[in-house]
Order: structure tokens, then C-alpha cells, then sequence
């Protein structure tokens, strides 16, 4: 929805479906969530600041949001492998027969595939890695080995078109008692020669939340062409246990679309 007023600067809101909406327009924490406006029609130049608001449905534990605002252009497709782009050099281990999440890796991109070192003490270990997708469902990949000294591991993302939020590693063994070891884990990012991405905003974390609340983010635009064809980003990592509406009316029960007001002026 777009507003012009000939004296002032109006304000444009996205109307895109959050995912995995329900009903009364909760979405789960714990998730990272991308809101488009769609294409831009015109050519228009933003800036000032740009207001967040929404409310946090607590339920245990601390909660936090973060939020930062992106332009882009043209669709995600596999381009092939790319860079080491994030790194996690430590080692850990795990010497249970259950699955135990031993590493997290924040991502925030493309991801192709991820190289790894691991190694057993006895018995076969199992390394599940678990490719999160930015409000979507996820993917997970198993590799085994059974060697005792460190030896190199490999895991695909199967969809390396979607943006991946974050990385988990899951480790266990089939020996109970039997340390099952990781590290030097390399994540290769995915090309996407078709598609591009420019940061408009700096990140914004809210503070600590401890009980239903809401939170206003305020992020300031530097001022930017968007261009036709173009798209801004709205996108929220949501930490914590609970759900999450974005809605700057409070309008629960009806509201099941995320909305940001962004200053900006029409360049015919």
C-alpha cells in the first residue's frame, strides 16, 4: 500500500503473507523470517527511518529480536560452489548414542555444501548437519565414519537456492561411551550470479524479553535508489521461546502481515 502527499513524505508497507501465518497471526521464535514488499513498479529514492513494531507472545526463557532492512535484485538459482564464507574451527565432541547439538553456525546466505574433519574413538559416528531456511522447513544430511584419526567429511545443502539462516551440527555414536570428535568446519556459500543483495540498514536487536511485550525498532536508512524490478527486505531473526506478531496496529486476531513504514519519494 503506497501513500503520496505532495508536501511531505508518505510511507509504503509491505502486504506479503507471513509465513507459516496461523489464524490469529502468531509465527513461532526460534526462526528467521524474510518479508518482501514485491517488485518496485517505479524507480524511488528512500530514507530517514524506517519503524518496526510488533509484539512478543512470551513463553519461557529470554526472547530477543533482531531486524535489518535490504534491498534485491532478480531470483535466487544454484550457480555453483562459491567461497569459504563462515568458518567454525573448533573442535567438539559427543560420546552418547543420541543425537546432541554440538555446534551452531549462523549463516545468513547461499550455502552449497559444508567440509568438515572428524574422527571416532570406536564405532561409528553419525554428523548431522541441519540446514535452517529462513522461514521455511529444513534439511537435514547425515554422514558416518568410523575412522580413528581426523578425516575429511563432506555434507550438500540439498537446496542451496534458499537462504539458509544457520547451521547445526548433530553428533552421537553407535559405542556407548565412544568420543566422536568435529572440527575445522568450512561453509562454502552458493554463487548466485542472478541475484543480489545491498544492506540498507544496520542490524537492531531489541532488549531482553521476559513477558509479553511489544517492541518498536527504529533503523535508519542512508538515503538509496530502489529501483524497478528491486524488492526491500525486511528480515527478522526471532531467539527465544514463544511466538511472534508483527502487526503495528495490535491487531491480533486480524493482522497476519508484516508491516514496516519506510520513508520515500517517487523519481519518475
Amino acid at each position: 500500500m503506497i501513500g503520496i502527499d505532495s508536501n511531505e513524505f508518505e510511507y509504503l508497507l509491505t502486504d506479503f503473507t507471513i509465513p507459516s501465518s496461523t489464524s490469529n497471526g502468531l509465527i513461532a521464535m526460534g526462526k528467521v523470517y524474510n518479508f518482501s514488499t514485491g517488485e518496485f513498479k517505479t524507480n524511488r529514492t528512500i530514507f530517514g527511518t524506517a519503524y518496526v513494531s510488533g509484539f512478543v507472545d512470551y513463553t519461557s526463557g529470554v526472547c530477543t529480536v533482531r531486524a535489518k532492512i535490504y534491498k534485491t535484485s532478480g531470483t535466487p538459482t544454484a550457480g555453483g560452489i562459491g567461497t569459504i564464507d563462515w568458518t567454525s574451527g573448533g573442535q567438539v565432541s559427543n560420546s552418547t548414542t543420541s543425537y546432541v547439538l554440538r555446534k551452531t553456525i549462523e549463516i545468513g546466505g547461499f550455502v552449497n555444501k559444508v567440509d568438515a574433519e572428524a574422527k571416532v574413538v570406536s564405532g561409528t559416528g553419525s554428523y548431522k548437519y541441519i540446514f535452517h531456511y529462513n522461514g521455511e522447513n529444513n534439511s537435514e544430511v547425515v554422514t558416518t565414519t568410523s575412522s580413528t584419526t581426523f578425516t575429511d567429511i563432506t555434507v550438500a545443502n540439498p537446496t542451496p537456492e534458499k537462504r539458509v539462516a544457520k547451521i547445526e551440527l548433530w553428533i552421537k555414536n553407535t559405542d556407548p561411551g565412544a568420543v566422536t570428535s568435529e572440527k575445522l568446519t568450512a561453509v562454502y556459500s552458493e554463487l548466485t550470479p542472478n541475484y543480489s543483495e545491498t544492506i540498507l540498514s544496520d542490524e537492531v536487536t531489541s532488549e531482553d524479553i521476559t513477558s509479553d511485550k511489544n517492541f518498536m525498532f527504529t533503523l535508519t536508512l542512508p538515503k538509496n535508489l530502489i529501483k524497478r524490478d528491486e524488492k526491500l527486505v525486511l528480515e527478522l531473526w526471532t531467539l527465544g521461546v514463544g511466538n511472534l506478531v508483527v502487526d503495528p496496529k495490535n491487531d491480533f486476531a486480524t493482522e497476519e502481515t508484516a508491516k514496516i513504514n519506510i520513508p520515500f519519494k517517487i523519481d519518475l
